[in-house]
């Protein structure tokens, strides 16, 4: 799961840009002290320990660090090394995982064929550049209940690989574990993803998939994710599945979060908070449920702070007008690095209401902590953001651009950038000439840049993104209401229980390795 947030960190930043791991080119030194060096350093060291198996790994970097210790090193001496304890030439991982840009942006398919059984799992590399990602993985089969695995290689831009399976599998999952550092859009049968949330072996596995039963917002999924909140052995698993149930916006979805209100690990009642302030007052009329839980959460407190904080912070976002009433009084509460304070004053800004503007500004105050004021810089510009009030929120955080903490100085080129008022150029410059912090100075420059691209344009993308949200959850309930209509209409039948995998169970010799049906891939490949 560390991974798994890693991956999720790396892949945020490399929206915004990619580059090498190792890279020689930056405007600050700690410009390279970001998400590809770390987060995806830590996931291309974890491909090399599964390249080289664990016995062959640990030799490595045990003669790397005895040849190299209290000394200079740079990449080429952990090549050299690898090569010594395990006599392969990795020069090929390297150069595409740590000397090139990006990462695998995949695209997938799986058919079956039930006349022939086969499946066929069809790959394609979107991302840019003139040469394909290379990589091998596996791919994990449950048929008539048993379970088998296949080894594929990846190094085309197109592949479709063939899988004599007998019977239709009711799990697949490609690259178990989720190993290769990668961006994936998979397409499968929903029944698919709920076998494999239900039964994965790894929580990893399950975890994504509940990510991916959020995009198929049906009835069969909310159960499935339901189950998984209420029953499944790992928190991870079930917290994926409370931020996914609040991703669908269906009012079961709603009815198994407020089951769970009393989960007892803290990290998932802290997912069921925030997915409850994904059910939008403005967007779902019939969910004050969730706001009333909130605030009665809210009020009452929990007993872990992080819990406590993410309530407060989901009241704040559901938009109910009971929330500038009652966040106010939290912001008394002391707390770990003042958390409960902070995403309280993050949900007030999230409130989009007017009168919590003068709250917000009240926090900024001297003795006020770090967190705190962050939490009300960013706040006074979702307020203010698109209405009457910009100058007001643009002229109290010009003034925020010279507080002693840099993290607040890098908050307030944010919010200017986000309030989108070109006037705020000179200050952010005026702060960019005196600053000393390199991260600072970055957030500065990309929000000038920032504010002389934007202009009215943006603005009518940002209502227009607000008005498909609206639409989208109309467009959940009329199916909500449609599905109890044909639920009213069909009769009352008692189906014939299916077979374990979904078809009738057959046997099939293994075919011969390296033989056209033994999962290789149909694209030629090239000798190593």
């Amino acid at each position: 799961m560390d991974l798994l947030g890693d991956l999720d960190a790396y892949l945020g930043e490399a929206g915004t840009y990619q580059r090498p791991i190792f890279c020689r080119q930056y405007e600050e030194p700690i410009d390279l002290f970001d998400r590809h060096l770390y987060e995806k350093g830590g996931r291309v060291l974890h491909m090399l320990r599964h390249e080289l198996g664990e016995d062959n790994f640990w030799r490595a970097l045990r003669l790397y660090c005895e040849r190299h210790a209290r000394g200079s090193v740079e990449t080429r001496d952990l090549v050299r090394a690898i090569e010594e304890a395990t006599s392969r030439n990795l020069d090929w991982f390297f150069d595409q995982w740590v000397g090139s840009p990006g990462h695998p942006e995949l695209e997938g398919t799986w058919e079956w064929d039930a006349d022939k059984k086969v499946g066929t799992l069809r790959l394609e590399q979107k991302q840019s550049g003139d040469h394909p990602h290379r990589f091998a993985t596996r791919v994990r089969f449950e048929v008539d209940g048993k379970e088998r695995e296949e080894s594929v290689d990846v190094d085309q831009r197109s592949h479709a690989f063939e899988f004599p399976l007998g019977s239709r599998p009711s799990q697949v999952i490609f690259d178990p574990g989720d190993v290769v550092l990668k961006s994936i859009k998979l397409k499968k049968p929903r029944a698919l993803w709920e076998r494999q949330l239900q039964a994965a072996h790894l929580g990893v596995d399950r975890v994504l998939a509940a990510r991916a039963l959020a995009e198929m917002p049906e009835p069969s999924a909310v159960v499935a994710l339901g189950a998984a909140l209420e029953s499944d052995s790992f928190w991870s698993v079930r917290a994926a599945a409370a931020a996914a149930l609040g991703k669908t916006r269906r009012q079961d979805a709603l009815d198994a979060l407020l089951r769970a209100r009393a989960q007892e690990n803290p990290r998932v009642r802290r997912a069921v908070a925030a997915a409850l302030g994904d059910f939008v007052i403005t967007h779902a009329p019939g969910n004050q449920r969730a706001a009333e839980l909130l605030e009665g959460w809210v009020v009452a407190g929990d007993a872990s702070c992080f819990v406590e904080a993410a309530a407060a912070l989901a009241l704040g976002r559901t938009r109910s007008p009971r929330a500038v009433a009652v966040l106010p009084g939290v912001l008394s509460r002391n707390s770990f690095q003042d958390m409960i304070r902070a995403r309280a004053i993050e949900g007030l800004g999230a409130t989009g209401d007017e009168a919590a503007l003068p709250l917000v500004e009240a926090v900024f105050a001297p003795g006020a902590s770090i967190y705190a004021r962050r939490a009300a810089v960013a706040a006074l510009a979702r307020l203010a953001e698109g209405t009457l009030h910009v100058r007001r929120a643009r002229e109290r955080i010009e003034g925020w651009l010279a507080d002693p903490d840099f993290r607040v100085r890098m908050e307030s080129a944010s919010a200017l950038a986000l309030l989108a008022d070109g006037r705020a150029v000179p200050a952010i410059e005026a702060a960019l000439h005196a600053e000393l912090d390199g991260r600072a100075k970055r957030r500065m420059r990309e929000a000038i840049i920032e504010l002389r691209e934007k202009g009215k344009p943006d603005e009518k993308l940002r209502k227009l993104s607000q008005e498909v949200e609206r639409l989208s959850g109309e467009a959940t309930r009329l199916r909500e209401r449609l599905e109890g209509l044909e639920n009213k209409r069909r009769p009352s039948v008692t189906p014939s229980a299916p077979s374990p995998g979904g078809a009738p169970p057959a046997r099939s010799k293994r075919p011969r390795p390296g033989s056209r049906r033994s999962g290789k891939a149909l694209a030629p490949r090239r000798r190593r």
